[in-house]
């Protein structure tokens, strides 16, 4: 709800170059909960769609915050009739420590023994190579196929734990030496590599 940039504009619309210099505030308390403090590089464009609402894209847009970036290229419809937007954005994510990613969670669609479990269980390591795509009508979110007709929507968001110390249970010892692919997809997710649980070696697990 706070940022920096210089506007040029006309009858057809915008441009926005941000500021990085300036530090940009967002904030989604249903969803992320806490604050985002992050400065944006980069250029976006404004401009009322032909058939209704506004549209606002970037070509590349650079994000960077406490701990975390990536790099964002794409844009939203905003279509004017109190619903929610179409969003077509594809990202590459920075290499990030584990622990980053509780400020994440979209808290609105996941349950709350879900987000206990991964903010307890996720102690250590670095997310590496993470890419990620959403596309569709937000109002469709989180794209889940419905009486048997596919998604009508795509959250795709992969990436790979190096050196991850996960806590599955309280009681149990830690799994330490994790190195493993993770897949976000819709409203679920899938694991699978190899780690060590109590200094003996697990060779594959999912």
């Amino acid at each position: 709800d706070d940022f920096g940039a210089r506007l040029l504009g006309d009858a057809n619309g915008y441009t926005l170059h941000f500021d990085p210099t300036t530090p940009t505030r967002f904030l989604w308390p249903t969803g992320f909960g806490a604050p985002h403090v992050v400065r944006l590089s980069g250029d976006a464009a404004l401009w009322r769609d032909e058939a209704a609402g506004w549209r606002v894209a970037s070509p590349a847009l650079r994000i960077d915050g406490v701990g975390y970036g990536a790099d964002v290229r794409g844009g939203l419809w905003f279509q004017g009739d109190g619903t929610r937007p179409v969003i077509d954005l594809a990202a590459d994510i920075h290499d990030a420590h584990v622990p980053v990613a509780k400020r994440f969670w979209p808290k609105h669609v996941m349950s709350p023994e879900v987000v206990r479990w991964l903010d307890t269980a996720l102690i250590d390591g670095v997310v590496a190579g993470g890419r990620a795509v959403v596309s569709g009508d937000l109002d469709h979110w989180p794209f889940q196929p419905h009486d048997g007709q596919p998604a009508p929507g795509v959250f795709d968001a992969r990436a790979t734990l190096r050196g991850a110390v996960i806590q599955f249970q309280p009681d149990w010892p830690q799994a330490t030496r994790m190195d493993a692919d993770v897949a976000f997809i819709g409203n679920g997710f899938t694991v699978g590599g190899k780690a060590a649980l109590a200094d003996v070696g697990v060779r594959e697990f999912s």
